[in-house]
């Protein structure tokens, strides 16, 4: 999310990831597992998201309890039924927020009819302060050698 990428106001869809984990609602946790091999999943998989033959956004299903939870247990009672999503017509401010607020490590964006069309992770906002960071401290690296060259030349010329 740096200046040349994207600003605050801009879509929160033109900083998320398309490459969503979404597992059919009416599977159990052994089918899911299959699934998950022989699908080819995003590299950076937080959660999964549990979705109906539509696609509609149903639950969230967090790594741990799917990889521990018996084989035959159905996704639809392990999920997490109450999801918080971003609409796909927020801003990348408003994904900000909830994030700030929630403090979840990926949500999932949606269109206006609940169906899950990407999801936004925490790396989008820490990279920007990384990189602010980093710009900052360069700023201030070449602050302080400007100042001692400076000294430098003003010593020099006495």
């Amino acid at each position: 999310m740096t200046e040349t990428n994207t600003s605050l106001t801009a879509p929160v869809t033109s900083v998320m990831r398309s490459d969503v984990s979404a597992l059919p609602l009416n599977y159990t946790v052994q089918e899911a597992l299959s699934y998950i091999r022989q699908k080819k999943l995003g590299e950076k998989i937080i959660y999964f998201y549990v979705v109906d033959q539509t696609g509609c956004l149903k639950g969230v299903l967090p790594v741990r309890k799917l990889l521990t939870a018996p084989l035959d247990t159905p996704l639809e009672t392990i999920m997490v039924p109450r999801v918080i999503a971003i609409p796909a017509d927020a801003t990348v401010l408003d994904a900000c927020e909830l994030f700030l607020v929630h403090r979840f490590l990926a949500l999932p964006v949606v269109d206006n009819q609940g169906h899950l069309i990407g999801i936004v992770d925490i790396t989008v906002f820490t990279d920007e302060v990384f990189d602010i960071a980093e710009r900052s401290q360069i700023d201030s690296l070449f602050e302080s050698i400007g100042i001692r060259i400076t000294q430098l030349k003003s010593a020099s010329t006495n």
